[in-house]
């Protein structure tokens, strides 16, 4: 009798071990972006291990260095290259020997909001002379409205801005945050082993519970803020699978929520007002902080791609559609983030540095398209090579302002306890 509990019970565990190990395997070949994990930092929600490992309070830059700060998503993390110093801030650092220094602050899945939070936490203690904040047209509007990471289980603050443009910061709870000092205590992210599949199931069932707080956020707004079938929860999901096929009929109302298209819909719908009046006073916020160091500030929209391997629709271009949807038609309109930053920009003081029209001009003459945006490498981020041009458009365009980097810091009279006031 014993004999027989002892085969069955191997033949249960090897039954459960051959199934997880099955499960793994086909999670880790059907969503391989499970894999692309952030650590969780505290008030941003989640960090890159270069954002974690930063400390601007030691640091041995030579005094007549100017230093130059970037901050923005994916595209700055690195995604799309196969080495770090393949990213454009870096390969303009090279164009100046002994000259700059720059630093990167970015992560995938991040927003605007965690770039701001990001500069506050550590970004203006390093007191950069000039600070460009990368724009990805694709996400960065709606991810201020989002309150979890797209593919794990960590949430992030988020800011609401009232009628007069003033922010406030919450946790991902719904909780309203008064102090984001950081304290730069080193953390440590040593994991032997990745589960793909346990982390699916985590994340579906994180993103639930996130769903409910941003249920509330809704009834706070009077309006549904996230789609989820393109924010939250997306492993399973493409968000742009109707714009690729260049539709002029969608099967759902996308104008009435806040999604990865958001920022090219021409008309001011409730969200979408919404969105871009939260965005202007989180810019003008970073306007604030910039001017208190005496640092520039410039804005740069990237080259990213709404429809995948169509050069006319990478942010810029003058495609222009009109789509149907149960609840209306919208204009689909590709420049419409690069004309709605000039304006937000004109107002709030900030340059704006659009490398968009002459970024696809190079590309064009020099007939590469397909080294820009291989289509052998994930969907949405373009290559070193485009790195290499926003690279030399970038150093045109500090050659026609040189006093971006000839402007002094100011010094911060308590660098380490500085308080950002909501």
């Amino acid at each position: 009798m014993r004999r027989i509990l002892r085969s069955k019970a191997t033949l249960v565990l090897m039954g459960t071990l051959i199934g997880f190990f099955t499960a793994e395997l086909l999670t880790r070949l059907i969503l391989p972006q499970i894999g692309w994990k952030q650590f969780k930092y505290d008030l941003l929600g989640w960090a890159s291990k270069e954002y974690i490992n930063f400390d601007p309070l030691n640091d041995n830059t030579p005094r007549n260095v100017k230093r130059v700060m970037v901050l923005g998503d994916s595209f700055l993390a690195g995604s799309g290259v196969s080495n770090l110093n393949q990213r454009f801030p870096v390969v303009l650092e090279k164009k100046y020997p002994s000259r700059i220094k720059v630093q990167i602050l970015a992560a995938g899945a991040w927003g605007t909001d965690q770039e701001l939070l990001a500069f506050i936490r550590k970004g203006r203690l390093w007191k950069p002379n000039l600070v460009i904040v990368a724009f990805c047209a694709t996400n960065d509007l709606s991810d201020i409205l989002n309150n979890i990471i797209w593919n794990g289980t960590v949430g992030k603050s988020y800011f609401t801005v009232d009628k007069s443009g003033n922010l406030k910061l919450f946790n991902p709870q719904g909780i309203i945050i008064g102090d984001t000092r950081d304290n730069f205590n080193p953390q440590k992210h040593r994991r032997i082993f990745q589960s793909y599949f346990l982390d699916l199931l985590r994340y579906v069932s994180y993103d639930r519970k996130m769903q409910y707080y941003r249920a509330q956020r809704e009834k706070e707004h009077n309006m549904p803020i996230m789609a989820h079938k393109h924010n939250g929860f997306t492993i399973l999901g493409d968000f742009t699978e109707e714009i690729d096929e260049e539709k002029t009929e969608f099967t759902w109302p996308i104008q009435n929520y806040a999604t990865k298209s958001s920022a090219y819909i021409h008309e001011d719908f409730k969200v979408n007002r919404y969105q871009w009046k939260l965005l202007e006073s989180i810019l003008g916020k970073f306007k604030q902080e910039t001017d208190s160091i005496g640092a520039y500030l410039v804005v740069m929209p990237l080259p990213v791609q709404e429809k995948v391997s169509d050069l006319r629709f990478v942010t810029g271009g003058e495609v222009k559609l009109r789509i149907r949807t149960p609840a209306g038609s919208f204009t689909f309109r590709v420049n419409e983030p690069v004309d709605r930053l000039k304006a937000i920009c004109k107002r709030k003081g900030i340059n704006l540095f659009d490398p968009t029209k002459e970024f696809v001009k190079i590309v064009e003459d020099r007939d590469l398209f397909l080294k820009c945006y291989p289509p052998d490498q994930d969907r949405y981020h373009f290559s070193y090579v485009a790195h290499e041009i926003l690279a030399e458009l970038l150093q045109k365009y500090l050659l026609r302002h040189p006093e971006f980097l000839k402007r002094q810091s100011t010094k911060l009279s308590d660098r380490k306890n500085y308080l950002y006031q909501n």
